[in-house]
Protein backbone atom coordinates (compact mmCIF):
# COMPACT_ATOMS: atom_id res chain seq x y z
CA UNK A 1 0.00 0.00 0.00
CA UNK A 2 1.59 3.19 -1.08
CA UNK A 3 2.10 5.47 2.09
CA UNK A 4 -0.56 8.48 2.61
CA UNK A 5 1.46 11.48 3.20
CA UNK A 6 -1.77 13.05 4.68
CA UNK A 7 -4.94 11.04 6.13
CA UNK A 8 -8.13 10.46 4.35
CA UNK A 9 -11.18 9.34 5.25
CA UNK A 10 -13.19 6.98 2.99
CA UNK A 11 -16.81 6.01 3.08
CA UNK A 12 -16.99 1.83 1.70
CA UNK A 13 -20.82 1.61 3.43
CA UNK A 14 -23.81 3.30 4.77
CA UNK A 15 -23.44 5.89 2.26
CA UNK A 16 -26.99 6.14 0.03
CA UNK A 17 -28.71 3.54 2.49
CA UNK A 18 -28.61 3.13 6.48
CA UNK A 19 -26.66 -0.33 6.75
CA UNK A 20 -23.67 -1.59 5.78
CA UNK A 21 -21.29 0.25 8.28
CA UNK A 22 -17.61 0.68 7.63
CA UNK A 23 -15.48 3.88 7.36
CA UNK A 24 -11.49 3.75 6.04
CA UNK A 25 -8.60 6.05 7.68
CA UNK A 26 -5.62 5.58 5.82
CA UNK A 27 -3.08 7.44 7.23
CA UNK A 28 0.96 6.93 7.20
CA UNK A 29 1.46 3.18 5.91
CA UNK A 30 -1.35 2.24 7.77
CA UNK A 31 -5.43 1.17 7.06
CA UNK A 32 -7.97 1.20 9.91
CA UNK A 33 -11.60 -0.16 9.34
CA UNK A 34 -13.94 1.44 11.57
CA UNK A 35 -17.01 -0.74 11.79
CA UNK A 36 -17.42 -3.43 9.33
CA UNK A 37 -21.20 -3.88 8.32
CA UNK A 38 -23.40 -6.07 6.55
CA UNK A 39 -25.22 -4.61 3.95
CA UNK A 40 -29.50 -5.04 4.96
CA UNK A 41 -32.58 -4.51 3.57
CA UNK A 42 -33.80 -4.65 -0.45
CA UNK A 43 -31.93 -7.40 -2.42
CA UNK A 44 -29.74 -4.53 -4.72
CA UNK A 45 -28.47 -3.28 -1.05
CA UNK A 46 -28.21 -7.70 0.17
CA UNK A 47 -26.20 -7.71 -3.15
CA UNK A 48 -23.40 -5.61 -1.99
CA UNK A 49 -22.38 -8.08 0.69
CA UNK A 50 -21.20 -10.54 -2.47
CA UNK A 51 -19.13 -8.22 -4.24
CA UNK A 52 -15.17 -8.18 -3.60
CA UNK A 53 -14.05 -5.69 -0.68
CA UNK A 54 -13.72 -2.29 -1.81
CA UNK A 55 -9.95 -2.83 -0.77
CA UNK A 56 -7.64 -5.89 -0.06
CA UNK A 57 -8.88 -7.23 3.59
CA UNK A 58 -5.06 -7.98 3.45
CA UNK A 59 -3.68 -4.69 3.74
CA UNK A 60 -6.04 -3.32 6.54
CA UNK A 61 -4.10 -3.08 9.90
CA UNK A 62 -6.61 -2.27 12.25
CA UNK A 63 -10.82 -3.13 12.46
CA UNK A 64 -12.50 -1.10 15.13
CA UNK A 65 -16.33 -1.59 16.24
CA UNK A 66 -18.55 0.44 17.64
CA UNK A 67 -21.00 -2.88 18.45
CA UNK A 68 -21.93 -6.00 17.66
CA UNK A 69 -25.54 -5.74 15.41
CA UNK A 70 -24.95 -7.03 11.80
CA UNK A 71 -24.80 -3.34 10.72
CA UNK A 72 -21.82 -2.32 11.76
CA UNK A 73 -19.97 -5.81 12.26
CA UNK A 74 -21.48 -8.72 10.58
CA UNK A 75 -19.47 -8.62 6.80
CA UNK A 76 -16.49 -10.08 9.40
CA UNK A 77 -16.75 -13.56 9.78
CA UNK A 78 -18.20 -13.46 13.65
CA UNK A 79 -21.83 -14.56 13.06
CA UNK A 80 -21.00 -18.26 10.36
CA UNK A 81 -23.46 -20.56 12.66
CA UNK A 82 -26.04 -18.07 11.85
CA UNK A 83 -25.04 -17.69 8.52
CA UNK A 84 -25.06 -21.48 8.21
CA UNK A 85 -28.57 -21.65 9.58
CA UNK A 86 -30.07 -19.30 7.37
CA UNK A 87 -28.64 -20.91 3.74
CA UNK A 88 -29.95 -24.02 5.11
CA UNK A 89 -33.27 -23.20 6.23
CA UNK A 90 -33.36 -21.42 2.75
CA UNK A 91 -32.28 -25.20 1.06
CA UNK A 92 -34.75 -26.68 2.71
CA UNK A 93 -38.05 -24.73 2.85
CA UNK A 94 -37.11 -23.22 -1.09
CA UNK A 95 -36.78 -19.42 0.12
CA UNK A 96 -34.06 -18.84 -2.32
CA UNK A 97 -34.31 -19.08 -6.08
CA UNK A 98 -30.51 -20.17 -5.99
CA UNK A 99 -30.05 -23.81 -6.18
CA UNK A 100 -27.21 -23.75 -4.70
CA UNK A 101 -26.93 -21.32 -1.70
CA UNK A 102 -23.85 -21.35 -0.13
CA UNK A 103 -23.88 -19.32 3.42
CA UNK A 104 -20.99 -15.95 3.22
CA UNK A 105 -18.94 -17.53 5.78
CA UNK A 106 -18.87 -20.85 8.45
CA UNK A 107 -18.46 -21.44 11.82
CA UNK A 108 -14.80 -22.64 11.19
CA UNK A 109 -14.06 -18.61 9.48
CA UNK A 110 -16.04 -17.13 13.05
CA UNK A 111 -13.61 -19.24 14.95
CA UNK A 112 -10.68 -17.60 12.73
CA UNK A 113 -12.15 -14.55 13.21
CA UNK A 114 -12.24 -14.97 16.81
CA UNK A 115 -8.39 -15.34 17.26
CA UNK A 116 -8.18 -11.79 17.26
CA UNK A 117 -10.73 -10.08 18.44
CA UNK A 118 -9.19 -7.93 21.60
CA UNK A 119 -11.43 -5.98 23.84
CA UNK A 120 -10.52 -2.64 25.14
CA UNK A 121 -12.05 -0.99 28.01
CA UNK A 122 -13.93 2.49 27.83
CA UNK A 123 -11.68 5.59 28.43
CA UNK A 124 -9.00 3.56 27.55
CA UNK A 125 -6.50 5.22 25.12
CA UNK A 126 -4.05 2.88 22.39
CA UNK A 127 -1.71 3.65 20.32
CA UNK A 128 -2.80 2.15 16.91
CA UNK A 129 0.36 3.01 15.43
CA UNK A 130 1.77 6.34 13.03
CA UNK A 131 0.71 8.84 16.15
CA UNK A 132 -3.07 7.27 15.99
CA UNK A 133 -4.87 6.93 19.39
CA UNK A 134 -8.29 5.54 19.61
CA UNK A 135 -10.84 6.10 22.73
CA UNK A 136 -13.67 3.94 22.90
CA UNK A 137 -16.65 5.89 24.66
CA UNK A 138 -20.34 4.49 26.01
CA UNK A 139 -22.84 4.60 23.90
CA UNK A 140 -25.37 2.87 25.74
CA UNK A 141 -27.60 1.16 23.02
CA UNK A 142 -26.50 -2.16 23.80
CA UNK A 143 -24.20 -3.90 26.26
CA UNK A 144 -20.60 -2.74 25.13
CA UNK A 145 -21.69 -0.27 22.43
CA UNK A 146 -19.29 2.36 22.00
CA UNK A 147 -18.52 5.71 20.33
CA UNK A 148 -15.05 5.72 18.35
CA UNK A 149 -12.92 8.98 18.82
CA UNK A 150 -9.49 8.42 16.51
CA UNK A 151 -6.86 11.39 17.45
CA UNK A 152 -3.43 12.28 15.26
CA UNK A 153 -0.92 14.98 16.26
CA UNK A 154 -4.14 16.98 17.96
CA UNK A 155 -6.68 16.27 15.27
CA UNK A 156 -9.58 14.52 16.78
CA UNK A 157 -12.79 12.62 14.56
CA UNK A 158 -15.57 10.91 16.91
CA UNK A 159 -17.66 8.17 14.67
CA UNK A 160 -20.95 7.94 17.16
CA UNK A 161 -21.51 4.52 16.09
CA UNK A 162 -25.68 4.22 17.61
CA UNK A 163 -26.51 5.98 20.35
CA UNK A 164 -28.87 4.73 23.65
CA UNK A 165 -31.42 6.20 25.92
CA UNK A 166 -30.10 8.48 28.88
CA UNK A 167 -32.26 6.10 31.47
CA UNK A 168 -31.53 2.84 30.53
CA UNK A 169 -32.31 -0.03 33.74
CA UNK A 170 -29.27 -1.96 31.83
CA UNK A 171 -27.13 0.21 29.91
CA UNK A 172 -24.85 3.07 30.68
CA UNK A 173 -25.95 6.44 28.94
CA UNK A 174 -24.01 8.07 25.78
CA UNK A 175 -21.40 9.36 27.36
CA UNK A 176 -21.89 13.47 26.38
CA UNK A 177 -20.01 14.71 23.08
CA UNK A 178 -16.36 16.02 24.02
CA UNK A 179 -15.06 17.60 20.84
CA UNK A 180 -13.49 16.76 17.38
CA UNK A 181 -12.37 18.94 14.63
CA UNK A 182 -15.12 19.47 12.10
CA UNK A 183 -18.51 21.17 12.64
CA UNK A 184 -20.67 18.39 10.29
CA UNK A 185 -23.96 16.55 10.87
CA UNK A 186 -23.66 13.35 8.57
CA UNK A 187 -27.15 11.92 8.83
CA UNK A 188 -28.47 9.45 5.36
CA UNK A 189 -24.40 8.87 3.70
CA UNK A 190 -24.05 12.19 3.38
CA UNK A 191 -22.51 15.71 5.64
CA UNK A 192 -24.45 18.44 6.19
CA UNK A 193 -22.32 21.82 8.19
CA UNK A 194 -24.39 23.01 10.83
CA UNK A 195 -24.45 25.87 13.60
CA UNK A 196 -22.73 25.45 16.81
CA UNK A 197 -26.73 25.98 18.23
CA UNK A 198 -28.76 22.96 17.25
CA UNK A 199 -32.28 24.14 18.30
CA UNK A 200 -34.90 21.17 16.77
CA UNK A 201 -34.81 17.62 14.91
CA UNK A 202 -37.69 17.03 13.01
CA UNK A 203 -38.73 13.85 11.10
CA UNK A 204 -35.65 11.89 12.10
CA UNK A 205 -35.62 7.99 13.14
CA UNK A 206 -32.42 7.36 15.08
CA UNK A 207 -31.97 4.25 17.64
CA UNK A 208 -31.66 6.93 20.62
CA UNK A 209 -35.12 8.82 20.22
CA UNK A 210 -35.16 12.47 19.09
CA UNK A 211 -35.19 13.74 22.76
CA UNK A 212 -32.06 11.81 23.71
CA UNK A 213 -30.17 12.84 21.10
CA UNK A 214 -30.69 16.56 21.52
CA UNK A 215 -29.55 16.05 25.10
CA UNK A 216 -26.39 14.40 23.92
CA UNK A 217 -25.77 17.35 21.48
CA UNK A 218 -26.30 20.08 24.23
CA UNK A 219 -24.01 18.85 26.28
CA UNK A 220 -21.85 21.15 27.68
CA UNK A 221 -18.45 20.18 26.59
CA UNK A 222 -17.29 22.01 23.71
CA UNK A 223 -18.62 21.11 20.44
CA UNK A 224 -16.75 20.96 17.66
CA UNK A 225 -17.84 17.95 15.12
CA UNK A 226 -21.42 15.74 15.10
CA UNK A 227 -21.08 12.59 12.93
CA UNK A 228 -23.91 10.36 12.94
CA UNK A 229 -22.27 7.45 11.30
CA UNK A 230 -25.73 4.81 10.49
CA UNK A 231 -29.12 6.94 11.35
CA UNK A 232 -32.26 3.98 11.69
Amino acid sequence: MPKQTSPTLRFLGAAGSGTGSRYLIEVGDRRILVDCGLFQGFKTLRDRNRKPFPVRPSTIDTVLLSHAHLDHSGYLPDSGHTHEEGARCARKHGHSKLKKLTPPNTRADAAAALEWLRVIPFRTPVDLGDGVRVEFIPAGHLPGAAQIRLSRHGTTVLFSGDLGRQNDALMQPPRPFSGADQRRLRMFGRDFPIRPEVIQLEAFSCHADADELMNWMRAPEHIETIRLDNPE
